[in-house]
């Protein structure tokens, strides 16, 4: 496993919500999570937008886990939460905004690698799940 200070780690439900409650509502967050602190506005606007912890949790863990998976960075992570929040605010249009991101990067390896990261990332999740919106 990845333990470097720039790397994420893996994370469950129940850390996802804590870090999420704590850096919504600015409580000093465990110096294990210090990294993420500068995503604590995503967080919020993506724990509001989707209007459950639960669900708010479960989209960013499956980031973080995909990240770490694939050794991605930090600035990997804060991109990510901002596309997801994007996609929530835009209901039912996930797939068509993947689409989108993978013109708008003319088909290159980079886009065609995020266009397969994004599709794959939930999918362990049933077609009506509210996080595959």
């Amino acid at each position: 496993m990845n333990r470097t200070k720039d790397k994420p780690r893996p994370i469950n439900q129940e850390e996802a919500k804590l870090i999420i409650k704590q850096l919504v509502n600015d409580h000093p967050v465990d110096l294990n999570y210090r990294c993420f602190t500068r995503y604590a506005t995503t967080l919020g606007r993506l724990w509001i937008t989707v209007g459950n912890l639960d669900v708010a949790a479960s989209i960013f863990i499956e980031i973080v886990n995909q990240a770490t998976e694939l050794d991605k960075s930090m600035e990997w992570i804060n991109s990510e939460l901002g596309f997801e929040l994007v996609a929530t605010q835009q209901k039912d249009r996930r797939r068509e905004m993947i689409q989108q991101r993978l013109k708008e990067g003319n088909g290159s390896d980079a886009a065609l690698d995020l266009y397969n990261e994004r599709l794959a990332r939930f999918s362990g999740y049933g077609p009506n799940s509210p996080i595959c919106t």
